[in-house]
């Protein structure tokens, strides 16, 4: 009994030490960014703080405008470029990102204003392109289930379903296929990076703080797709080490695209509050 015992705990220590070795093999930070319409931009601000703290973040996975501003800084442009590009491209300007045509089937606006900045911004069309890991999620429309892309061609088609909000947005179609919006079902993909990096930081623009004055139907519209949001992310935020939820987006909503300054500034303060209050993410 005793002899078996020996080489149960043998057994044991050596798994114990193999995953530990194998583990600090991967890279340290990935990051997490959620959809959010306008509210994305502030991804912008919370990434230059994170620089600014002299966190390298290994890999992305974002959905939405999440996955917009990921594939940005994964193909290697900083914070700094990326705000550069939004304000070059005046995305800012509805105008400047939807094309109406009222009488589309598949959404009020298609998609050729995106894909001409995609164009313009990414010169790859490849995950396997990019300089650092990359992953999105897109809802497949026709089974109402979360789809992960992170490898393979046709990147730009995925960033543009990973966006298709819908209704506003026509439905991109992949392989026969109809793609949706990422944030439908999933709105911090955490899953395709979840164990190939040590530590996951979270960023939630969608977060929703305890309110007292609720009045307003816009207010009363927004708060529930809030709760909606906030009850599909409890297990997915239970999983990162480090989670940021902008509650100071919450008066502030998707289309307020004008007030980019103000959001990434949101994300920029918020981040560095975060990092205040764990020096230990800079200690790592």
């Amino acid at each position: 009994m005793r002899k078996w015992l020996i080489i149960i705990f043998l057994c044991v220590l050596f798994a114990s030490s193999y995953c530990q070795q194998h583990t600090a093999d991967f890279p340290h930070y990935g990051i997490v960014l959620s959809g959010g319409g306008a509210l994305g931009f502030a991804h912008i601000g919370a990434l230059m703080a994170l620089e600014e703290a002299g966190i390298e973040i290994s890999m992305i996975s974002g959905a939405s405008m999440g996955a917009f501003i990921g594939a940005l800084y994964a193909f290697g442009y900083s914070p700094q470029e990326i705000i550069s590009i939004c304000e070059r491209e005046k995305m800012h300007r509805i105008s400047k990102i939807l094309n109406i045509r009222l009488f589309n089937k598949r959404g009020f606006s298609n998609q050729k204003k995106i894909r001409k900045i995609l164009d313009r911004t990414l010169p790859v069309d490849s995950f396997d392109s990019l300089k650092r890991p990359f992953a999105l999620s897109m809802t497949n429309f026709n089974e109402l289930k979360t789809v992960y892309a992170s490898s393979g061609d046709r990147l730009k088609e995925k960033i543009m379903a990973s966006a298709a909000i819908p209704t506003l947005y026509e439905l991109i179609v992949i392989d026969s296929i109809y793609y949706a919006d990422g944030g439908n079902m999933n709105n911090l993909p955490i899953e395709p990076i979840k164990g190939k990096c040590q530590q996951i930081i979270m960023i939630d623009a969608c977060a929703a703080s305890n309110m007292t004055d609720i009045s307003g139907k816009f207010k009363i519209g927004n708060r529930a797709g809030l709760a909606m949001t906030k009850q599909m992310n409890i297990e997915r935020i239970a999983q990162a080490d480090y989670y940021l939820g902008l509650e100071a987006l919450e008066q502030y909503n998707m289309f307020d695209f004008k007030k980019y300054k103000t959001i990434i500034q949101i994300g920029y303060k918020g981040m560095k509050q975060y990092l205040t209050a764990h020096p230990e993410m800079m200690n790592q």
